[in-house]
């Protein structure tokens, strides 16, 4: 990565993981981890781990759905890494605090920056030549370049994209590098706060130099990609031919595909550069519309993200599903779901995350009855009946009877995908996540179709989506009749789909025979290993024996048993000196 995209390490503050993490972990976990402040002081490059464990050890145990210290960290990273993520966290108090990303051509791959990180990278070069402390001065740019923002026009918080050449901030940095050394010696200090900061003034006359990249004229089309969808902004479109203003009061913002971008823009100069859906593991990275605004009011996700987050604040935040027996309570409820998530628009459509927040706030008396909480997984995991048992402890099987049918699938799922030895605590959560969700689509015809409508189906481990098995054999027939010619080709491929499937049935029968026969020797050898057990002990019974006998004969053995008694019996024998001279 460049040097001048990457943030530079000690802007870095805990403050900004805090109110990152209180975007992501759901509301009802938050409590009075709103005010908490117990992170280490000053720079926090290194320390996001360190943060993430200080933060859920002030949590106690509500934020176990979200893993370890080193995955909530992971997450959070990839949660903030979005253009314009200072307008949306409302960081005007801090440096900016991500990196400056890069978007690629989609014709001829060339590097793209927003023109809201041309501000991060600015950043970046004078925290890299400046003399001052890095926090002040970073506060004080943080401030100066916000008014000089306003003031110039330069940046209006609408979303603009200019090519970026690595030369030209090399050139920026040699111009500020010169112009801070030269004014630095007759500035006083009490200047440091005012437009006449070295480093502000010098920046200023940066800008001005250089109009051309801080108001770019490019027409720039997003291509946003989620798996194998690819389309644009209907609104950016727009935005593009002057049609309207902003977005700033549009509730959700639809799509159209490439080929259909190209014909509505015709003959005027653009170019699509790729914009991949991010997502963190429990909520959808925003997506800042083309207008301006601040904070949540001109950031969007994808209708399919705000289902998944809206469902799991009911699913966990409310616990509705917990606290009722009958199912239509749930639906009275959620009622206004209805009015966001329309199963009769079968493209991909945004919506803008106020109307999210707004409609994530139920009210009902229901949020006002207790709810039991997931238990703790062992140290070595959880088994199928326990997640079973874990459905019926929470109450679940009361709303929703069925659901203990479908552990074993949403087991096998959580069990295979772990990311540890054994399942965790937040395995357990997600399995009862998928459990709940199976329910919930199966039980309202027109949400599963939208979920099918926004390409969801997937996401749901087990659900059964009748219109996802009808696609694939009616694209199939389709291809083969617009095309006979391609028709071997496909019953090629399907005959190699059968043998392949015919080798993976082979070795899944041939790896449960060596299961079984590891099994069946491993009980013959914990069978023989009983046996050589009993027959050693025998041995000793049979060799203590032998000892007692063998003592009991020594015993009798009465002549000459000691010294004393072969002493006696030398003095008591007469001596023959017959054959001595004398």
């Amino acid at each position: 990565m460049s040097k001048f995209l990457e943030i530079n390490k000690r802007a870095l503050v805990p403050d900004y993981l805090h109110k990152k993490s209180m975007f992501y972990i759901l509301e009802e976990f938050q409590g009075n981890l709103q005010t908490f402040g117990g992170y280490p002081y000053g720079c926090s490059y290194g320390k996001e781990e360190e943060c993430a464990q200080l933060l859920m050890n002030a949590a106690k145990n509500r934020l176990r759905m979200y893993g370890s210290a080193r995955e909530f960290a992971e997450n959070l990273k990839i949660y903030g890494s979005f253009s314009g993520n200072d307008l949306f966290f409302d960081l005007d108090e801090f440096p900016y605090q991500t990196n400056a990303i890069v978007y690629r051509s989609l014709k001829n791959d060339e590097e793209y920056i927003c023109n809201l990180d041309l501000f991060v990278i600015l950043q970046n070069i004078l925290l890299g030549i400046s003399e001052n402390p890095p926090m002040l001065l970073a506060a004080a740019l943080d401030y100066y370049l916000k008014n000089v923002e306003e003031e110039e026009e330069v940046n209006e918080n609408s979303l603009k994209f200019v090519r970026f050449d690595e030369k030209i901030f090399e050139g920026i940095e040699k111009d500020l590098r010169e112009m801070i050394a030269e004014r630095r010696p007759n500035e006083p200090e009490h200047k440091l706060f005012t437009s006449e900061f070295p480093e502000i003034k010098s920046l200023v006359d940066v800008i001005e130099k250089r109009q051309e990249l801080f108001h770019p004229k490019a027409k720039v089309v997003r291509l946003f990609e989620d798996g194998d969808q690819k389309f644009v902004m209907k609104a950016e479109i727009d935005y593009i031919l002057n049609k309207t203003k902003d977005d700033t009061e549009i509730r959700f913002l639809h799509t159209m595909g490439m080929e259909e971008a190209e014909r509505t823009l015709g003959k005027n100069t653009f170019e699509f550069i790729r914009c991949p859906i991010q997502r963190a593991k429990h909520r959808a990275v925003p997506i800042k519309g083309c207008g301006g605004g601040k904070q949540e009011s001109n950031f969007y996700i994808l209708a399919v993200d705000a289902l998944f987050e809206y469902l799991r604040s009911a699913i966990f935040g409310a616990k509705i599903l917990q606290k009722i027996s009958n199912f239509d309570e749930f639906l009275r409820v959620l009622s206004d779901y209805q009015n966001v998530f329309t199963w009769e628009c079968k493209s991909p459509y945004f919506i803008r995350m106020s109307v999210l927040n707004g409609l994530a706030k139920l009210s009902s008396e229901v949020e006002k009855l207790p709810a039991k909480e997931v238990r703790n997984a062992k140290c070595d995991g959880f088994t199928l009946q326990n997640l079973k048992n874990e459905l019926k402890h929470l109450g679940l099987t009361e709303a929703l009877p069925e659901i203990q049918d479908y552990a074993e699938v949403v087991y096998d799922h959580v069990d295979r995908v772990k990311a540890e030895e054994y399942l965790r605590t937040c395995d357990l959560f997600d399995a009862i996540e998928q459990c709940q969700l199976i329910c919930i689509f199966n039980r309202i015809p027109n949400l599963k179709k939208f979920l099918h409508n926004q390409n969801g189906c997937g996401r749901v481990v087990g659900l059964k989506c009748d219109e996802c098995e009808k696609k694939t054999p009616e694209v199939q027939i389709s291809s083969q009749t617009q095309d006979p010619s391609k028709a071997s080709i496909y019953s090629q491929i399907c005959e190699e789909m059968m043998e392949i499937k015919k080798e993976l049935e082979d070795l899944k029968n041939n790896y449960e025979k060596v299961v079984e026969s590891e099994a069946k020797l491993k009980e013959e050898l914990t069978l023989e290993k009983e046996k050589n057990r009993e027959t050693i002990l025998t041995l000793k019974a049979e060799n203590a024996a032998n000892e007692r006998v063998i003592q009991q004969l020594l015993d009798k053995l009465t002549p000459i048993s000691s010294n004393e008694d072969r002493q006696n019996a030398v003095e008591e024998a007469p001596f023959d000196w017959s054959g001595f001279p004398i």
